[in-house]
C-alpha cells in the first residue's frame, strides 16, 4: 500500500512538472486572430507590420523556405483584386509548443469571398504560424484552389504560386 501511494504522489508531481504544450488561448492565438482580421480588412501595412523581416511564407507546398513577406503581401493583394469583401466564416485555432519549445498556432476556417460579379466563394483554409517575439517569422496556407479555379475566378496572375 505504501508502494502504491508512493508511486501516485511521484506521477502526480511529474504530471504537474509538465509543461503544457497545447493551448486553445493565448498571446499567439491573438496574434493570429490579428493577422487574420488584418488581412480582410485588408490592412497591408498593419499586416506586414505582423511579419519578421525576414519571415518566410509558403502557400500549398511543402517547404521551410517560402516566399519574403514582400512578395507575399503583393500576392495577397493580386489574389483579392476582383472580390468586393472577403470574411472569416467558421473557424478554430489552436497553439502547440513543439519538442524544441517553438510555438506554432494552426487555424482551420471558411474564407468567404464576395466576387465583383456576386458570386460567393467559400474555400476551407489552414494556417500555421510561427511566432518569435510576437511576430511571425514562418507562415504556411493550405487551400483547395479547385473551386476558385473551375469558377473561372483564378489567373495565372493570381495564383499564388
Amino acid at each position: 500500500m505504501k508502494t502504491l501511494i508512493s508511486f501516485l504522489v511521484i506521477s502526480m508531481t511529474l504530471s504537474a512538472c509538465q509543461k503544457k504544450q497545447f493551448f486553445a488561448s493565448g498571446p499567439e492565438i491573438d496574434i493570429a486572430k490579428k493577422v487574420d482580421a488584418l488581412y480582410h480588412s485588408r490592412d497591408w501595412e498593419g499586416l506586414r507590420a505582423m511579419y519578421a523581416d525576414t519571415a518566410k511564407i509558403v502557400v500549398n507546398e511543402w517547404s521551410m523556405t517560402g516566399m519574403p513577406v514582400n512578395d507575399f503581401i503583393e500576392s495577397l493583394k493580386a489574389s483579392v483584386s476582383d472580390y468586393t469583401s472577403t470574411r472569416q466564416g467558421n473557424s478554430y485555432y489552436e497553439a502547440v509548443i513543439d519538442d524544441n519549445g517553438e510555438v506554432f498556432t494552426h487555424s482551420w476556417q471558411e474564407w468567404i469571398g464576395q466576387h465583383k460579379s456576386g458570386n460567393e466563394i467559400n474555400v476551407l483554409v489552414n494556417i500555421t504560424l510561427h511566432i518569435k517575439n510576437e511576430k511571425v517569422v514562418w507562415s504556411g496556407f493550405v487551400y483547395d484552389t479547385h473551386k476558385l479555379v473551375m469558377a473561372g475566378e483564378l489567373t495565372d496572375s493570381t495564383l499564388m504560386k
